[in-house]
């Protein structure tokens, strides 16, 4: 992958991603699509407002609040014009830092990027 579709990747995932779940969780479906599988820690979520409606539900039920920081992008286009993106960062949930690893398949959609299928894993306790 050249350096400039390496560096439109990471802008998506930090800039568009990370930084719209962060920020406007209501206006998170639009990184999404309804054929969207998202595995959030576990948890499979389908279509373009399963993740932020999840997300909406943890802060309605725990007063859970969600902030993340990226550390790590790479990303490697596959066969079918899809990225395969892997991001390794950390979050704040509740007031605690978390590590964390998500995976990604972002299909182009002109300027930019929507999330396909994406592994979201918490790794803090991970040995």
């Amino acid at each position: 992958m050249d350096r400039d579709a390496l560096e439109l990747i990471r802008y998506f995932i930090k800039n568009q991603y990370f930084y719209t779940l962060d920020n406007n969780l209501s206006d998170a479906g639009r990184l999404f699509r309804e054929s969207t599988v998202i595995t959030f820690n576990g948890e499979t979520l389908v279509g373009k407002d399963a993740l932020p409606d999840y997300l909406t539900s943890l802060a309605d039920e725990f007063n859970w609040s969600y902030s993340a920081h990226t550390v790590h992008v790479d990303a490697h286009p596959l066969a079918d014009g899809t990225i395969l993106a892997l991001v390794k960062g950390h979050c704040m949930v509740s007031g605690q830092n978390q590590r964390f690893a998500q995976t990604f398949i972002l299909v182009k959609d002109g300027d930019s990027y929507y999330v396909a299928h994406g592994i979201y894993q918490d790794i803090s306790n991970d040995e």
